[in-house]
């Protein structure tokens, strides 16, 4: 931006940053309208968001960032679900907390066990090695005044 207009004093990254968080936040609804409540249907043609008007209302009361996206064109969701879609949580991974415990249970009985299931040999167990203490000198070092390292 200096190139351009030396002097101006104007810096190009706040006002990056800017249009980002602005892109994402935008994204952020316009995808949840669409995969995650219901009365909302995308239009690939217009690059819109379908839905009724008082569907729509209701949906601003509780996100009021959604406001000024009726009947507005949204022609980069499709990029945009390439650049922020993956840092989205979308519910694959999840399980139920009941489920979570089972895992854990099932894998703190599998560590348990001490069977010999698969017929290989076991290693042997960790041996602690016993470490020989060394005499500490009872003698403290004289340091002279005019050496400024002494070792």
């Amino acid at each position: 931006m200096n190139k351009k207009f030396p002097n101006c004093g104007l810096k190009a990254l706040p006002h990056i940053d800017s249009k980002v968080k602005w892109f994402k936040d935008k994204y952020a609804i316009v995808s949840e309208m669409v995969n995650k409540t219901s009365g909302f249907q995308w239009d690939d043609k217009t690059k819109m968001l379908q839905c009724d008007k008082q569907v729509f209302d209701d949906f601003v009361k509780n996100h009021p960032k959604a406001g000024g996206l009726w009947r507005t064109p949204f022609p980069y969701l499709e990029k945009l679900d390439h650049v922020f879609g993956v840092d989205r949580a979308n519910g694959i991974a999840s399980e139920l907390p009941e489920d979570s415990i089972n895992n854990l249970e099932e894998i703190v009985n599998l560590a348990n066990d001490n069977s010999d299931d698969d017929g290989l040999p076991q290693p042997p167990a960790a041996k602690k090695i016993k470490k020989e203490k060394t005499p500490k000198s009872t003698e403290k070092k004289k340091i002279s005044s005019n050496s400024r390292f002494n070792f």
